[in-house]
């Protein structure tokens, strides 16, 4: 097997910016005994380097059955907006003490100058071996620059995510196979089925979309032989574009299916869903909507196993402006109606962020981690691993708020008061949620809603309109979310 470690002065400047020393491949090849990790996390396992021309994105995250973590991201090599096709690689970074510490990201996937990404991995329990699956796509107008070719590359590492197979040699050959359409894996973490009651424990199930014509379509790709042979399962092609799945088996042996829309799409209105009753061979129906309150993103669905059994995760941006990623939370369902009703989203962070891509991972009976892209300003800035606990998740502890309205008491009729609204949360510099302003009084009755942005520091100014003569009546109420606690403030204003 091969690695491919970066070069010394990158591994120093990471280290440096992460606040981790360095950490060779032996100092890292074994977990940490479980008496000695730490309970919950927050590191930062693949930091943007806009002078060095390194865009990390789309994270995908697996556990080994040693309890390490495996995270991958596409690395691109540019730092336009839209770099979906220029020069990426898919890198890898590990850690033996559930997420708090990674090695530094080092290649496992490239091809010259081609797009290498969309990482799908999955863990066979069975072998212990780490299944990577890549797709390889030649940039606009230019002919493949890798050795490995085009198309769907499968990568294995039998020694806990420390190396992989080479990369020019993993090309997968499924040109012949009945049902292949090519396209695209994932992005995020396929599964292996695991039900003890279903026929198709052992399975390999990787969700996949692709573009036919005008039209999209989605399928799912199997293996029952740990990855040696696969074939197509279930498939639907539809009128409106449908890209980027995940897939969860639930308690009951179900497989619950999702993808969303390639476009803009309403809130509540581009995740859709369908469930499959023979490990992922075909559908029960078509896709409808899933019910999720989410703007058009990839998401990450994850069903959790032991005590929370029945319990299904899925994560991604909560805002509800669909012009904008930020917020990232997690929903749950539970039971027989897993995939079609959630509970109000839980923010991962207190603080409003951007936030987009994701991945989820069960570390273990009492806790999840998630990967997720975000930063102060944007969410190409870097991707953070947080671990939760699942049952806070489920029932949320919340933090009170405070809120002050900051507005003269007394003002000359005919001028317009700015209230300046400050909203403070321990624990958060730019809280999460919205703030309705209703102003009444003589021959007025308005009311405006305005969301507290990444970086405001939890801060806002309102401007209420001029102001004939009399007495009115400033209401502003603090939203909260499901871990912080509305508040609201009254305060009277006398024109004159």
């Amino acid at each position: 097997m091969t690695s491919h470690p970066l070069t010394g002065s990158v591994l120093a400047v990471l280290s440096l910016v992460l606040g981790l020393q360095p950490t060779s491949s032996s100092a890292q090849a074994g977990p940490t005994p479980t008496s000695s990790l730490p309970a919950r996390c927050t590191a930062t396992p693949f930091l943007t380097s806009v002078p060095k021309r390194m865009v990390y994105r789309i994270p995908a995250l697996v556990a080994t059955p040693r309890g390490t973590l495996v995270a991958f991201a596409e690395r691109r090599r540019s730092t336009a907006v839209a770099s979906d096709l220029s020069d990426t690689e898919v890198v890898v970074a590990r850690s033996v003490d559930r997420g708090c510490h990674w090695t530094a990201p080092r290649v496992v996937a490239d091809s010259g100058t081609d797009t290498v990404g969309n990482p799908a991995p999955v863990v066979d329990t069975t072998t212990g071996t780490v299944l990577l699956l890549t797709v390889d796509r030649p940039r606009v107008g230019r002919p493949s620059a890798g050795p490995g070719g085009r198309g769907l590359h499968l990568q294995r590492s039998t020694d806990d995510g420390l190396t992989f197979t080479s990369y020019a040699d993993a090309r997968l050959d499924l040109a012949h196979t009945p049902g292949w359409k090519g396209g695209l894996t994932g992005p995020g973490h396929a599964i292996q089925l695991h039900n003890p009651a279903s026929p198709h424990r052992g399975r390999i199930v990787v969700p996949l979309g692709y573009k036919s014509g005008d039209r999209y379509g989605t399928y799912g790709l199997v293996s029952d032989d740990h990855g040696v042979h696969w074939s197509v399962g279930y498939h639907a092609l539809t009128v409106d574009a449908r890209i980027e799945g995940t897939v969860a088996e639930l308690a009951d042996g179900r497989l619950w299916v999702s993808y969303h829309s390639r476009g803009p799409a309403a809130v509540g209105r581009g995740r859709v869903g369908a469930y499959s009753l023979d490990g992922g061979r075909t559908l029960t129906g078509p896709f409808r909507r899933a019910g999720l309150p989410v703007v058009s993103v990839q998401g990450s669905a994850l069903a959790l196993t032991g005590t929370h059994a029945g319990v299904l995760l899925y994560s991604s941006p909560a805002g509800q402006d669909p012009r904008r990623r930020h917020q990232m939370a997690l929903f749950a369902s539970r039971g027989a109606t897993a995939g079609r009703g959630w509970a109000a989203p839980y923010d991962v962070q207190l603080d409003s962020r951007p936030a987009s891509y994701s991945d989820l991972v069960q570390l273990d009976d009492g806790s999840v981690g998630v990967l997720y892209e975000t930063g102060r300003t944007s969410w190409h800035e870097r991707i953070v691993f947080r671990s939760l606990d699942v049952a806070d998740v489920l029932a949320p502890t919340r933090t009170a708020a405070r809120l002050t309205v900051t507005v003269p008491r007394r003002v000359r009729a005919g001028r317009a008061p700015r209230p300046t609204l400050l909203v403070r949360v321990a624990g958060a510099t730019s809280p999460a949620g919205d703030l309705r302003v209703r102003l009444s009084g003589p021959g007025v009755n308005r009311t405006q809603t305005l969301a507290l942005m990444p970086g405001s520091s939890g801060t806002r100014v309102v401007t209420l309109g001029r102001l004939a003569k009399g007495r009115y009546r400033l209401q502003v109420r603090y939203s909260g979310t499901a871990r912080i606690t509305g508040v609201t403030r009254t305060v009277t204003i006398t024109a004159d």
